[in-house]
Order: structure tokens, then C-alpha cells, then sequence
């Protein structure tokens, strides 16, 4: 780290947060199970001893709570003291909750030295919500630091870990993170935030290296440049025929921000006309953007074959047009989002995708004696497959229905298949045509969507006798990103507020 700044705060500021940080550290420490357990508490406290050096921490309380008081406020007077002291934890209870945010709070303990003095209240809440991990690992990639470790969920517990590394090239990390964050933030946060790191800089005596940054290295742009559309379909309740359309839209951004449209209850035959009300009130509001849009559909089980695609835009037109014409369009399945116990595979299975995109992915055919428990130990045991094409289109109480059951609790996070038909040779040579390559070659997966628009143009561009023929008319993918969860509930009071449209 560079040297202290000239207005070095004194030990009273910031003494508030730490003793708040020091309670929060405390509490959850005696979640867990090796701490409850007074034996496994003599041993955490023997490495520990171990780690820290003499003297020993204190041992002579009768009170556990009193003691774990005692050994916090020690190890957080030492240089290093509460990182060691979970890393100790880590040792005996690998991988759990508790020691995830006991290395939040060692970061958080870090940020109150680093900003005290600063208000940070509104970066606080604004990097609570960047949770998608691409960003993330965009963010850690600009400031030249290793990889984030997997507790940080969001960008504040990123900026957090990274004030506790060494500067390089002479520029502390977290002041490099705030500088790159600026354009995954809104648009009207970006004075504040040039306010803020210009202060920073000028009180770590790092003036002259933020301004070679800011004309060297430029904040990088947002990234993608493909906006979204996002329309789920929630059945109302009972037997009655009508569902709940939901719809979320987002611009062009690296960050999963969405906003929320109003709900509407509709009838099964009128959930056509809805979406062309939100379709065509999405394209006036952005009538001054330019760039694609998808169109993604999140379904339920009994919607989940509706040609959606071939749905047309312009209904009081003379000559409505289908979705496809216009969008990429692919289905989602609303199950797998309302499953979170399918979501830790969901999620591995996305990552090989998304780390390796220009490596070869294979894609599995599903057979007609691939059903139920066979083909999902069949997925399970493979764990290098992230698409898979369905042998039949997943009707209600079909094998097409049974195969993609098997898929989605094995975390596939794309299947294709055809709507009408089996599948055959045709439909085979259509997805490694889409693919770039044969079924275990060369992967084009990322482009997936986009490649199927157009195979589906060409199938619109043929004549209503040869249409019905061209395998584009009738082929399906569901393509499931789970950085990208409309609706989604998030568990904790520093997650992300639904926004909606006024």
C-alpha cells in the first residue's frame, strides 16, 4: 500500500464501524460449529496461537462469548490479526458460510482505514448491486489483481478485498476499481464518483498517478451491446385459464439491472396481443438507441413448445409481422428459475460456457431410450456438456418433456430441439451448421442466439409452400443465463432493489 495520507485519521475515526465490524465478527463466530464445541474451539485457538505467534490469546474465560471477545479485539490490534484468524477457522470448517462472511467482514474492516473520513454510503449501495460475474471479473481483471475469491458476490465485497492488497505499478487497487467501475454505475453517479477517487488520490498523495490513469487508461465502455426484453408467463392460479405477464427490459450493459414493466392478467388466447403491447411500447421508448435486442421468454412446463417466435408484431397492422423477423428470440424455463436447488449446477454448467467461449463444448443427442434417471446420471457423469439437443419437442407427458426435466436438474443451460418433429439427420446437420462445426467440434454456443435468428430469417424469406419445410421454421433453443434472473428475490438487505417503470 502507498504511505499514509497526510490527514492520517486518528484512532477515534472510524472506532464506531469497528466496533460494529468486531460485534458482527463475534456473532458469527459463534454460528459455528467447530467455536460452539469447546474442544473444537481449543483447536481453532491452538492454530491460531500458531499462526499469530506469542503470546498466546486468552484462554482463562469461563464465558465462550467473553472469550471470542477477547481473541477478536486481540487479533484486530495485530497487523494481519483477523485474517489469520479466519484463515485459522478456514483450516478446521472449510468452505462454509460462516467463514465466507467472516472474510466479508476482515475486508469491511480494511475499508473503514481506507475511506474513513468519505462518504460511501451511496458506492456501498450502488456496487451491491453489480452481482453478475462477468462484471466481476472484469473488475478484478483491470486492476491487475488475481482472481477475487468466490465470497465476493457482488462489486462492494470486490472494491473490500482489493484495499487490502499491495498497490502495483504504484496504484493501489481499489482506487484502480473505482476508476474502471464507472461505466457499469449509473450515468448521473459519475461526478460524484470522479469527486470521490480525486479526493482519495489527493489525500494517498496518488494525485498525478490518477491523472495518468484517467488519460491513459480511459474507462473502459460498458461493454455488450446487446439490450434485452425479458417476457415471463405465470399461470394465474386454479383451473382458470389465465396467466400473469410479467416483462423486464435492460439496455446494453455488462450489469443485470433490469426494469420492471406493470403486470397484466391475461387469458390464454390474448397472451399474443400482450407482448406486441410490450413489444411495441419497448421500441418507442427506445426509439432514440441504437443496437440488437433478444426477446426471451421465460415459460412454464405447459407453454414451454409455443412457437413464440412466430408470434407477430403490429397486430392492428395490415400486415403484422413474426418476432423472428426482427429478433433474436429464445424461451426460458420459469421452473428452473423458481428451483433454486437446481441452481448450483446451473450455474458450473453457464461458467464453462462463458470462461471458455471459442472452446469446443460437446452438444448431446438425446435417444428415444434416453429417459428419467438414465439420461440425468448420463448428464451428471459428464460434466463438460452445456447444451443438448431433445429427441422430441417437450409437450406435457412426453419423452421431449422427461428429457428436458433431466437436463434442467442437470444445470444444461441450453436445449434445442424442433417443434413439430423428432429429431433426425436434418435437424442434427441444422445444429452443427449453427455450431460451426460438428456436434463435439469447434463451439459457436456464445453466438447461439444470434445464429438462430438467422437461420429463422431464411425460413421467413422462403415461400409459404417451401416455408413450412425449412428446418428454421420449426427449431427451438432455450438459452438460460443465470447472471440474468428477472424477479429475482435477492437473500440479503445488500442486494439489489427491483426497479420498475414509472
Amino acid at each position: 500500500m502507498p504511505e499514509t495520507p497526510d490527514s492520517a485519521p486518528g484512532p477515534e475515526v472510524g472506532a464506531h464501524q469497528r466496533r460494529l465490524l468486531r460485534s458482527r465478527f463475534v456473532a458469527l463466530l459463534e454460528e459455528s460449529p467447530t467455536i460452539r464445541s469447546r474442544s473444537g474451539r481449543q483447536l481453532f485457538l491452538q492454530e491460531a496461537d500458531t499462526a499469530l505467534g506469542r503470546p498466546p490469546l486468552p484462554r482463562d474465560h469461563e464465558v465462550p462469548h467473553l472469550q471470542l471477545v477477547e481473541v477478536v479485539t486481540t487479533c484486530a490490534a495485530r497487523p494481519g490479526g483477523l485474517r489469520l484468524l479466519v484463515e485459522c477457522l478456514e483450516l478446521l470448517e472449510p468452505n462454509t458460510e460462516q467463514v465466507a462472511g467472516l472474510y466479508r467482514l476482515v475486508d469491511e474492516w480494511q475499508v473503514t482505514e481506507i475511506f474513513a473520513g468519505h462518504d460511501i454510503a451511496w458506492l456501498r449501495e450502488e456496487l451491491h448491486r453489480l452481482r453478475g460475474r462477468e462484471a466481476l471479473r472484469h473488475l478484478v481483471a483491470a486492476t491487475r489483481s488475481a482472481e477475487a475469491p468466490s465470497y465476493c458476490a457482488d462489486a462492494w465485497h470486490v472494491l473490500a478485498y482489493l484495499t487490502g492488497l499491495n498497490a502495483v505499478d504504484g496504484m493501489p487497487p481499489w482506487l484502480r476499481c473505482l476508476h474502471t467501475v464507472t461505466p457499469l454505475l449509473p450515468p448521473e453517479t459519475e461526478p460524484r464518483l470522479r469527486e470521490l477517487t480525486t479526493a482519495l488520490a489527493a489525500q494517498w498523495k496518488l494525485s498525478a498517478q490518477l491523472a495518468a490513469l484517467r488519460a491513459q487508461l480511459p474507462a473502459p465502455s460498458p461493454g455488450p451491446s446487446m439490450a434485452y426484453l425479458v417476457i415471463q408467463f405465470e399461470k394465474y392460479g386454479g383451473d382458470d385459464e389465465s396467466y400473469i405477464v410479467s416483462h423486464w427490459r435492460q439496455w446494453a450493459s455488462r450489469v443485470w439491472r433490469p426494469v420492471r414493466g406493470e403486470d397484466q392478467r391475461v387469458g390464454r388466447d390474448e397472451l399474443e396481443a400482450a407482448v406486441d403491447r410490450i413489444v411495441l411500447r419497448t421500441e418507442r421508448d427506445w426509439a432514440e438507441k441504437d443496437g440488437p435486442v433478444t426477446i426471451e421468454f421465460v415459460l412454464p412446463w405447459e407453454l414451454l413448445n409455443t412457437p413464440v417466435e412466430a408470434w407477430r408484431k403490429e397486430l392492428a397492422s395490415r400486415s403484422p409481422t413474426p418476432l423472428a423477423m426482427d429478433y433474436p428470440v429464445v424461451v426460458r424455463s420459469l421452473e428452473r428459475l423458481q428451483t433454486r436447488e437446481w441452481h448450483r449446477l446451473w450455474r458450473s454448467r453457464w461458467r464453462l460456457l462463458t470462461d471458455n467461449p471459442r472452446q469446443p463444448h460437446p452438444i448431446h443427442f438425446a435417444e428415444p431410450d434416453q429417459t428419467d434417471l438414465r439420461l440425468e446420471a448420463m448428464l451428471k457423469r459428464d460434466a463438460g456438456i452445456v447444451a443438448m439437443v431433445l429427441h422430441q419437442p417437450p409437450t406435457p407427458s412426453s419423452l421431449g418433456e422427461s428429457q428436458a426435466l433431466a437436463a434442467l436438474r442437470a444445470g444444461l443451460p441450453i436445449l434445442i430441439w424442433h417443434r413439430s418433429q423428432a429429431a433426425d439427420s436434418g435437424l442434427r446437420s441444422a445444429v452443427a451448421a449453427l455450431l460451426g462445426g460438428g456436434a463435439s467440434g469447434p463451439s459457436e454456443l456464445a453466438q447461439l442466439p444470434v445464429r438462430m435468428a438467422r437461420l429463422r430469417q431464411r425460413a421467413w424469406s422462403e415461400d409459404a409452400g417451401r416455408r413450412e419445410q425449412h428446418v428454421g421454421h420449426g427449431i427451438a433453443v432455450l438459452w438460460d443465463d443465470p447472471d440474468r434472473q428477472p424477479g429475482r428475490i435477492w437473500p440479503s438487505d445488500s442486494a439489489p432493489r427491483e426497479a420498475r417503470d414509472d
